[in-house]
């Protein structure tokens, strides 16, 4: 009995249309990565900001959900609490951090905060931390629900 195959191609949906790819590696054996970077802008969606590093990352950029990530972490915040504050889980937040620690060549969390404090980011971080706090006192006061530990300590004590 042999099994049957299927020798089509599969063919996968791509972020970026062949013309992008083209001229992404274009511009990358020209050496300009600046080009590249206004391509990846052009193709995101319009609300997904880029924050980029600069300092000696010049051409590298965080997403807006690393950046906020960063912003919190950079105040002190550890990943718990980085992730009550965003409403993503903890494991999601250690993804964006190890995408984060990629992108700059750094093999620990310590090392990426060092990295980013020496780079023009760190001043954009103060006023997305802000917006970020304003933002999470909002939301929780505009919640009718308690927050689930009140709700956990009601439960045990019944």
């Amino acid at each position: 009995m042999s099994k049957k195959t299927n020798h089509k191609a599969e063919t996968r949906p791509t972020l970026f249309s062949a013309e992008t790819i083209k001229l992404f590696l274009a511009n990358k054996q020209a050496g300009n990565l600046n080009d590249h970077v206004k391509v990846v802008r052009s193709q995101l969606h319009p609300n997904h900001k880029l924050y980029f590093i600069g300092g000696n990352f010049p051409d590298i950029y965080f997403t807006s959900r690393e950046a906020e990530c960063m912003a919190l972490l950079l105040k002190g915040k550890n990943i718990k609490n980085t992730s009550i504050v965003l409403g993503l889980s903890a494991r999601t937040v250690g993804y964006y951090i190890k995408t984060m620690r990629l992108k700059l060549g750094c093999s620990n969390k310590s090392q990426l905060i060092e990295a980013v404090f020496t780079t023009d980011f760190y001043k954009e971080a103060e006023k997305l931390y802000s917006h970020l706090m304003l933002t999470y006192f909002k939301r929780q006061k505009s919640d009718s629900k308690p927050p689930l530990k009140i709700k956990a300590a009601k439960h045990l004590a019944k």
